[in-house]
């Protein structure tokens, strides 16, 4: 398998994510690779949120939060 750089991967997401609708990519790199490069990460139709190996269960919280404001 054929390393991916970081110029690659964003490329690809910015190709498979268009549209009008709000995306969000959820990023986990367990082996922490990107970790250096991540947070200045930027796409064109999506934010990137940052997992973590202790956060799954606060991700969850935060979203179901965000999602629920939105519907009140």
């Amino acid at each position: 398998m054929a390393e991916l750089n970081l110029k690659q991967i964003i490329d690809r997401l910015n190709t498979e994510i268009t549209g009008e609708t709000r995306k969000l990519v959820f990023w986990y790199d367990d082996k922490a690779e990107f970790e250096e490069d991540i947070d200045s990460v930027e796409l064109d139709n999506a934010k990137v949120y940052k997992l973590e190996k202790d956060n799954q269960f606060y991700t969850k919280y935060f979203w179901k939060g965000k999602i629920l404001q939105q519907i009140i």
